[in-house]
């Protein structure tokens, strides 16, 4: 077997931004704690705590992230990592752009799949879907589909 390895491909802003989203998840996750309320007869209130003070803003993120991983390209973009690491075990890797234009199913058909000529041509004839009939079951039924 010809093994073929297909990496998607997320445009970077759009990765940036994710990880600099789960960055600050991470880290500025509040969370309840319970302390006694003085002078309420032992009651206790919560009160919340963040891990960190201080906030980063997305321009100070990204400009540390670049900072950080310069002279390590393969680290800025985790396709170009991936493919790296999978181009040192096997022979066809590919990476597969999640954003172009055309049918994300036909697109990874046509172009990821070797030997798939008949489906790609299927898949390209399939310009509108069929509609389904339903009909009518009874006045508190809604459809059969």
């Amino acid at each position: 077997w010809d093994t073929r390895i297909v990496i998607t491909y997320r445009n970077f802003p759009d990765y940036i931004l994710s990880l600099y989203y789960q960055h600050m998840s991470r880290n500025f996750v509040r969370w309840p704690t319970a302390r006694a309320d003085p002078g309420s007869s032992g009651r206790r209130r919560l009160e919340q705590k963040t891990k960190r003070e201080e906030i980063v803003s997305l321009k100070t993120f990204i400009r540390e992230y670049i900072h950080a991983n310069r002279n390590k390209i393969s680290l800025l973009h985790p396709t170009i990592k991936a493919y790296e690491t999978y181009s040192q075990y096997f022979g066809d890797v590919q990476i597969f752009n999640l954003h172009q234009e055309g049918d994300l199913l036909t697109n990874f058909v046509c172009q990821m799949m070797p030997g798939a000529e008949n489906t790609c041509r299927k898949l390209g004839e399939a310009v509108t879907k069929p509609k389904r009939m339903s009909k009518m079951l009874g006045k508190y039924r809604i459809a059969d589909a």
